[in-house]
C-alpha cells in the first residue's frame, strides 16, 4: 500500500512539473491527496492509541498474523481454529468458539488447545486472547441489538444457555 501511495505521489509530481497541467487542478490533487493521507495517519493513530494491543510489533493488525486452518461463523455462534506452529507449537493448534444463548444474544468466546495444561503457559494465553478478541470481531453484526457490545461485555455472559 506504501508502495502504491509513493508511485502515486511520483506520478503526479512528474505531472505537476510539465506545463500541460493546470495550476488549479494541481494545487487541488496535492491537497486533497495530503488530507487523505493526513486522515489515514490520524485514524492509525487513533487506533494505535486506544487500542494497543489490536496492533503487533511491526504495527500490523494482529489477526492477519493468524493462519486460519478452519472457520464457521453464523448468528449462532461457530468457531475458528488456527495454527500455532508460527509460535513455535509444531503440529499444535488453538481454536476460539461461541455459543448461541438465544434471543439472538451469542455468550462468551471460549478457547481450548491441543497442548495439555495450556492454561499454565502465559504466551498460549495471551494468543488465546488475541484469537477471542479476533473471533469477536468477526461474529460482531451490525442488524441487532447487540452490534455495539464491546468485548469485554461479551465476555462477561454465560457461555452457555443449558
Amino acid at each position: 500500500m506504501k508502495n502504491l501511495i509513493n508511485q502515486s505521489i511520483n506520478l503526479f509530481n512528474k505531472w505537476a512539473d510539465q506545463d500541460t497541467a493546470p495550476d488549479y487542478l494541481i494545487i487541488g490533487i496535492r491537497t486533497v491527496g495530503t488530507a487523505i493521507v493526513g486522515f489515514g495517519l490520524a485514524r492509525i493513530g487513533f487506533e494505535l492509541f486506544t487500542n494497543p494491543s489490536a496492533f503487533d510489533s511491526v504495527g500490523g493488525i494482529i489477526a492477519s498474523s493468524f493462519i486460519v486452518l478452519r472457520q464457521k461463523i453464523s448468528t449462532r455462534g461457530g468457531g475458528i481454529e488456527i495454527d500455532l506452529e508460527p509460535y513455535g507449537y509444531e503440529g499444535e493448534r488453538m481454536t476460539a468458539y461461541q455459543n448461541y444463548l438465544g434471543g439472538g444474544m451469542l455468550g462468551r468466546i471460549q478457547n481450548d488447545c491441543t497442548i495439555d495444561d495450556w492454561n499454565d503457559d502465559s504466551e498460549l494465553q495471551s494468543i488465546a486472547e488475541d484469537l477471542s478478541r479476533h473471533f469477536h470481531s468477526l461474529t460482531r453484526h451490525d442488524w441487532d441489538e447487540w452490534e455495539d457490545e464491546s468485548f469485554e461485555q461479551n465476555q462477561n455472559k454465560l457461555t452457555s444457555a443449558y
